[in-house]
């Protein structure tokens, strides 16, 4: 009687691991615009430059490309930063630096429609940081000595940027999960700085690159948020 029970319950947790009757099979070669999807809301945090701890915005979808059983694949865009939603844990006050990057995301779905289920994505994609200087001190950037060069105050890097990201994902509704999870991110900038010069028609901005060489991170970030599925 007690290995029946147990039999029960193992065959129970596995129908709710996988329920493959229910899969959504519809994918994007054979439905088109039609297939299963996923968005994702979700706000990140990690190590950005100097140490520095941030915050950031990030919204993901996706269209399901193969279905096998429990298994799935998406490929898909996504978007972080916004240059406008991120928040520096480390310093006090607004922050100085914001950045955006997107890129397209390949996501593979374990038990996509089970009440948990995992996700390993991977990102690719490119973006600009900005970074403001204070009102005292310009950017230790190596100009040869040109006066304007010391007025620089503004930094922009063009960024390229690698993600790996895993996660756990918990339906408590038909089609609604929360999910936490983690990642890692590599991310090459290649700096410019503004300068400003003034002559007879007003003053104009150009951005100079000084040979100042690109800087690179390499960092892990963890994140949580709320997606909607048709998986």
């Amino acid at each position: 009687m007690m290995t029946l029970g147990k039999n029960l319950l193992a065959l129970t947790v596995l129908l709710m691991c996988s329920a493959p009757v229910l899969a959504n099979n519809k994918t994007l070669f054979v439905n088109g615009v039609n297939a299963a999807v996923h968005g994702d809301l979700m706000v990140d945090k990690g190590e950005w430059r100097n140490k520095e701890s941030y915050s950031a915005l990030r919204i993901k979808a996706g269209f399901q490309l193969v279905r096998i059983g429990f298994v799935g694949l998406t490929v898909g865009y996504q978007k972080v930063g916004f240059y406008t939603a991120e928040k520096n844990w480390t310093k006090a006050g607004a922050s100085k630096t914001n950045f955006d990057y997107r890129g397209p995301v390949a996501e593979l779905h374990l038990f996509p429609d089970a009440m948990f289920g995992f996700s390993v994505a991977g990102f690719q994609g490119e973006g600009f940081s900005f970074t403001k200087g204070d009102n005292s001190t310009a950017f230790p950037v190596a100009c040869a000595g040109e006066q304007k060069c010391l007025d620089t105050k503004m930094e922009r890097s063009r960024l390229s940027v690698k993600e790996l990201t895993a996660q756990v994902n918990y339906t408590f509704r038909p089609g609604l999960q929360l999910f936490v999870g983690a990642g890692s991110r590599q991310v090459t900038g290649t700096p410019s700085y503004q300068v400003f010069t003034t002559d007879k028609f007003g003053t104009s901005d150009t951005w100079e690159t000084y040979n100042t060489p690109k800087w690179k991170i390499d960092t892990q970030f963890y994140l949580f948020g709320l997606r909607g599925t048709t998986l």
